[in-house]
Order: C-alpha cells, then sequence, then structure tokens
C-alpha cells in the first residue's frame, strides 16, 4: 500500500485512477486522479517523492492534465501513460484537433 499525502483539494474533489511507478527512480511515483466537469473527463497527473523521515510519498508538483470525451478513452491513455516514448508524450501534450 502506498502512503500518499495529496492536497485536500485533490483528494476531496477529484477521484483517485492510479499511482504509476518510475522505472528510473523508486523514490518518485506519478499520482492520477480524474474529474468529470460536465462535458469532458479531465486527467490530472501529479509527481511524488519518498520521504525517508516520515516514509511516505509526499506531494511535489501537478504534471500536466489531458481532457477526453469520454471515462473509456481516459482510462485507455492512462494504461499506455507509462509506456509512451518521448516522440508520444510530446504529442499527447500537444494535441492537434
Amino acid at each position: 500500500m502506498i502512503n500518499a499525502n495529496m492536497p485536500l483539494a485533490i483528494t476531496e474533489n477529484m477521484t483517485f485512477e492510479r499511482h504509476i511507478f518510475s522505472t528510473g527512480s523508486t523514490k518518485t511515483i506519478i499520482s492520477t486522479f480524474s474529474k468529470y466537469d460536465g462535458n469532458r473527463h479531465i486527467l490530472r497527473v501529479f509527481q511524488l517523492m519518498y520521504n525517508n523521515v516520515t516514509l511516505n510519498f509526499d506531494y511535489v508538483q501537478e504534471l500536466e492534465a489531458f481532457s477526453f470525451k469520454t471515462h473509456h478513452n481516459l482510462s485507455e491513455f492512462l494504461d499506455q501513460l507509462p509506456f509512451l516514448n518521448g516522440i508520444e508524450m510530446l504529442l499527447a501534450l500537444n494535441p492537434v484537433d
């Protein structure tokens, strides 16, 4: 079980989706939350780092937010997120309608 310290504004207003573990560092995880805003499903991606004193993963920063028409599209993207290469991530960060 992951002990993650997140701001209450996130945990109270959004739905936890999952943690993604960094392959480059055991001290960093990605935590994802979603929210439906009335016409779009928003996925927000946060960086957490391990705190050796508290033995928890602490919130560091929001990395990005992505928008999807359906929760199914959000889930599909989230399944692929750990496997995206750099070019694919750049395209996801800068979509063209």
